[in-house]
């Protein structure tokens, strides 16, 4: 299991820093080529671990995620985030606009199906989007998250 779904943003920077990693802990990137179709999307698996830092510029087509190995992945999420953005899920074919709510302070978001794929290859499951400004997730080995 993924601790996200595979993502990229045109407007946020995202970075990443593993606090702890065992084996097997991944990074799953994917950049486009040529794929036909989302059942052609596979992400290239790259080793993390303790320690490591990522991060991920705005506006750059490369999807990410982290996947635990054999124990617990348990890192840090952060980045800018301003008045805007577009964050793409490319295995599911959806993106979500996002905005600030000033009065509320807080993210508020519409999930629309990509047109990179003709619509009838979409699956047709909303994706759920939630930003936290740093905070630390645990990724069990079962997929489970904790967030503290």
């Amino acid at each position: 299991m993924t601790s996200m779904a595979l993502h990229w943003h045109e407007h946020f920077e995202d970075w990443m820093y593993i606090l702890e990693a065992g084996d097997g802990a991944v990074l799953l990137v994917w950049e486009p080529g040529q794929e036909r179709s989302m059942r052609d999307i596979i992400p290239r698996e790259e080793g993390i671990k303790t320690g490591d830092f990522l991060g991920f510029p705005a506006g750059v087509e490369r999807a990410h995620a982290l996947r635990a190995g054999t124990t617990e992945l348990v890192y840090l999420v952060g980045g800018n985030r301003g008045p805007f953005d577009v964050c793409h899920y490319p295995m599911e074919g959806k993106k979500t606009e996002t905005s600030v709510d000033e009065a509320r302070g807080m993210f508020k978001g519409e999930t629309k199906d990509e047109d990179r794929f003709a619509a009838s290859d979409s699956t047709g499951d909303g994706v759920a989007v939630r930003h936290h400004p740093i905070l630390t997730l645990h990724t069990s080995t079962n997929g489970s998250n904790i967030l503290s």
